[in-house]
């Protein structure tokens, strides 16, 4: 029993190891989102991101419109294996109070002779 316990308590560990090196990416990539407006008949693009209720927007250089683009997508896959590693945490969580659980009975019933 004490087996199945460890070993779901080093999985949530890893897992756990694995969200904050997730975070600690995503916290480097820019946030918000690439939006395209026409200006006299030119395309510009620009990073923005809400703070409250404001939007705010940052100009991005002509050069650097793709690697802003894949900083962007980069950062929505993170988000996503974040919420897949916190959904298989929950999960483990469970099964851990389970087997706690069926540990703690076990212990309580007295040993049959047979």
């Amino acid at each position: 029993m004490a087996t199945v316990l460890d070993m779901l308590s080093r999985k949530l560990d890893e897992l756990e190891t694995q969200r904050t090196a997730l975070l600690l990416e995503m916290e480097a990539l820019p946030r918000g989102y690439v939006s395209k407006k026409e200006i006299k008949g030119r395309d510009y693009f620009y990073l923005q991101h809400r703070e409250g209720q404001q939007i705010k927007s940052q100009l991005i250089k002509q050069g650097a419109l793709e690697s802003v683009l894949e900083s962007v997508r980069r950062k929505k896959q993170l988000k996503l294996e974040i919420r897949e590693i916190e959904r298989e945490q929950k999960q483990i969580q469970r099964m851990l109070k389970k087997e706690q659980r069926k540990a703690i009975f076990a212990a309580m019933l007295p040993e049959k002779n047979i």
